[in-house]
């Protein structure tokens, strides 16, 4: 019998929530040790994350989720693999060219499934203006960027922070901004993450005040600066926060791929057209999914546990684990809700498998993290539950 999903009953799966992934994909990939025998369960967002995943070539990869419009995103990244050179792909996404030249490919695709086009046609505007950053979180991370970071920090001192070849380099021009007045900026803009940028449902177990949250947040950005400057890496997701499209369409943009997701990259991106037809999009729900024989290796599960009540979350985690081989992964994040396996939920469900978080490995993906909104990276293994 089929498990209910507490998530699909409150999202409202009307709108493009996100156009890209804000979830670390490489944190993700090396969490996860996708091999080559793999079936992988993921969700889908916008499907950057499933195309990461895909490059590590597993057998086969079940993207799921609720809102068909999140899945008809990724089926045009996948339309593109399959007929464009990247040069086009760059454009039809919105990283390049113009708001016709994107249209125009985009009525060229033949491979396109008719129900995505059609929804994907409904939002032209969009497409014309550039995939990439037309989601609600992306429109509410421009607004941010408006609000705090165009009056705290000047786009000249962010784009020589992305620019920065060292570490040293970074450190000095992180000490030239104004880090205290960007903070309350954020805190104060912050408020409007709840139904603004992020789905309001996504709050309904959080336990703390809007306030307290706007403070969690703003903090964590300003420690994902510090951490930048530090690394000095190559980091599409800091440079599309600091400097939107400006990131890879403006003068700050040096190498292009610096700038793009993994599965866009130059080394990537042609790699990608013998290996889309291993993915099956399914809209619905990952309960859905838990019935009959239907088995996974690895699974992606983005924030979803989040949306769901501390029960609901374990008993959603305890079906994946009877779904899962010994040895098996899946990887989730936190935002505002604290939401992982540990001995006490798994006793209060019956099975024989359970998982249990890897937190040696987990803390040790949060401290290399490139984006800086999460509270947590989990990464848990399945094994064996003890005989009670």
């Amino acid at each position: 019998m089929a498990m209910k999903s507490e998530v699909e009953a409150q999202l409202d799966l009307s709108k493009l929530r996100y156009s890209m992934v804000w979830e670390d994909a490489y944190m993700l990939s090396e969490g996860l040790d996708i091999r080559s025998t793999d079936t992988v369960l993921s969700i889908t967002s916008s499907g950057d994350n499933v195309l990461h995943l895909l490059l590590k070539e597993p057998k086969k990869i079940y993207a799921v989720d609720f809102s068909p419009i999140q899945n008809a995103c990724l089926q045009l990244k996948m339309a593109a693999a399959r007929e464009m050179t990247r040069d086009k792909a760059l454009t039809l996404l919105g990283y390049t060219g113009t708001g016709d030249e994107r249209l125009q490919l985009f009525s060229e695709l033949k491979t396109l499934p008719a129900d995505a086009k059609d929804l994907l046609s409904k939002n032209g505007t969009a497409l014309a203006e550039g995939l990439v950053l037309s989601g609600k979180l992306e429109k509410h991370i421009d607004m941010l960027r408006a609000n705090c970071l165009d009056v705290a920090i000047g786009r000249q001192a962010r784009s020589a922070f992305i620019a920065a070849r060292t570490p040293e380099e970074r450190r000095s021009l992180l000490l030239s901004w104004d880090l205290d007045k960007l903070y309350d900026l954020h805190v104060e803009c912050g408020k409007q993450l709840y139904g603004g940028g992020r789905d309001p449902s996504q709050f309904k177990y959080s336990t703390t005040s809007s306030t307290e949250n706007s403070r969690t947040v703003a903090a964590r950005i300003i420690r994902w600066y510090g951490r930048e400057a530090s690394f000095c890496r190559p980091n599409h997701y800091l440079s599309t926060n600091l400097l939107g499209a400006e990131a890879f369409r403006g003068e700050a943009c040096n190498d292009l791929d610096d700038h793009l997701p993994f599965f866009l990259q130059s080394a990537n991106f042609s790699r990608l057209k013998s290996l889309v037809d291993r993915v099956e999009v399914i809209t619905g729900s990952i309960e859905s999914l838990m019935t009959g024989t239907f088995t996974f290796d690895k699974a992606n599960l983005s924030d979803i546990f989040e949306y769901m009540s501390e029960e609901a979350a374990g008993a959603l985690i305890q079906r994946l684990a009877d779904c899962c081989p010994l040895g098996g992964r899946i990887a989730l994040w936190n935002f505002l809700v604290p939401r992982r396996p540990t001995e006490e939920t798994n006793s209060k469900t019956d099975g024989k498998h359970q998982f249990e978080a890897l937190n040696g490995l987990s803390s040790a993906l949060v401290a290399t993290d490139r984006v800086g909104y999460y509270g947590d990276f989990v990464v848990c293994e399945c094994r064996r539950k003890p005989e009670r």
